[in-house]
């Protein structure tokens, strides 16, 4: 009896010596994380950021990494979408990530001037506009020169996002695309297509006038419009052309 009372104070001490430790932060690590996996398409996070923002979730080892909290750590990148975090076995996490998807480079408070000027695009903000209207920063300075640059105000970039996939769709008929966006402050849209013609859209109806274009395009084809600098869609009746100097 006195045995089994002894053993029984014994496990009391050593549980209580363990809650103490671990309330304290003083818990041995008994099974450290010995791999860290980080999956995923990425191009734009900073794996080294990453790994500051999980080390304190998993010093004290793999037992007692809270899940969750390093999950929604994870989130407060800018650049992630998505992430996942599990364990596998007994001494692995594995993590995978869901960038946003960049749509083009954005330039915030371009004139109209600087946007469809000749000559090679220029990215010295180097910002990024995503699929769901972010703007953000790519921490290694990948900026990709092959994608539209879109210009307006930050409040109008989730507007343009929204808008961008609708454009290309109508244009497709004509197999081409936009290489430039402008929003003015009024909010006013002109496009520069792959050809270096500028249309004028206006604030109103910019679907059906790029689809007014579309038809124009079709019926004249592109030999008429070899000369066409501009044109103006914003007539009610009609539009307006201007040449090429």
């Amino acid at each position: 009896m006195k045995r089994k009372f002894l053993w029984v104070s014994l496990s009391f001490v050593l549980v209580g010596a363990m809650g103490w430790m671990f309330l304290s932060g003083k818990l041995p690590v008994f099974f450290p994380v010995a791999e860290i996996s980080i999956r995923g398409e990425y191009r734009y996070l900073n794996t080294e950021e990453l790994k500051t923002i999980i080390h304190p979730y998993v010093k004290k080892g793999f037992l007692f990494v809270d899940l969750e909290a390093l999950k929604s750590a994870l989130m407060g990148v800018p650049w992630i979408k998505r992430v996942s975090v599990k364990r596998r076995g007994i001494d692995r996490l594995e993590i995978k990530v869901l960038e946003h998807t960049v749509i083009g480079r954005w330039e915030v408070g371009w004139t109209k001037r600087a946007l469809f000027a000749s000559g090679p695009p220029i990215s010295e903000r180097g910002l990024l506009l995503t699929e769901n209207g972010l703007v953000l920063k790519p921490v290694n300075s990948d900026i990709p020169l092959s994608v539209p640059v879109f210009s307006g105000e930050l409040k109008q970039a989730s507007w343009i996002s929204q808008k961008y996939p609708t454009l290309l769709w109508i244009l497709a008929p004509i197999k081409m695309t936009l290489t430039r966006l402008y929003v003015t402050e009024r909010g006013a849209w002109e496009i520069e297509l792959e050809n270096g013609l500028v249309l004028l859209l206006g604030q109103r109806k910019v679907d059906e006038r790029l689809r007014r274009f579309v038809s124009l395009f079709e019926g004249v084809g592109t030999s008429l419009l070899q000369n066409v600098k501009q044109v103006d869609l914003r007539y009610a009746n009609g539009i307006a052309v201007k040449q090429k100097m």
